[in-house]
């Protein structure tokens, strides 16, 4: 799809989706902001929409960094909102995968199972010696 194509989505967009009937929220529906929820209206879907297809095609911002972009959903989201987004950026290389754990978190992870099952043998230990102890003071037996 060209820029103009997009372009022109947007413009109609814009004329279907007058910003004074658009609204959106966004609400923390869990613990925070991880677990987020969005409600809005028609009007306020089809803004956000218009809005991140200029994304697509906006020129970087220089101010703030090569992948920074200028656009806003401030005319979406009001203020009633829980979450802001602060910032966009459009990046043209592939999504990055998940950072690898560094050594010391992998040492830690390690240490605390070793713990773990050592704690785990020496309450099964004690509970075998309890048992014993008290199987040979009613029976006398051993």
């Amino acid at each position: 799809m060209t820029d103009d194509e997009i372009k022109e989505i947007i413009r109609r967009l814009d004329e279907v989706s007058p910003a004074d009937e658009a609204w959106a929220t966004i609400r923390e529906v869990g613990g925070g902001p991880d677990e987020s929820g969005l409600t809005a209206n028609r009007a306020g879907y089809l803004r956000m929409a218009m809005h991140f297809l200029e994304g697509a095609v906006a020129e970087h911002d220089s101010r703030h960094g090569s992948s920074y972009i200028s656009i806003s959903l401030d005319d979406v989201l009001k203020n009633e909102t829980d979450v802001a987004i602060d910032s966009f950026r459009r990046v043209e290389t592939p999504m990055p995968s998940e950072p690898e754990q560094p050594v010391g978190g992998k040492l830690i992870v390690s240490g605390c199972l070793i713990v773990s099952v050592i704690c785990i043998l020496c309450i099964i230990t004690g509970a075998v010696t309890i048992v014993l102890a008290i199987g040979q003071w009613l029976f006398g037996t051993g």
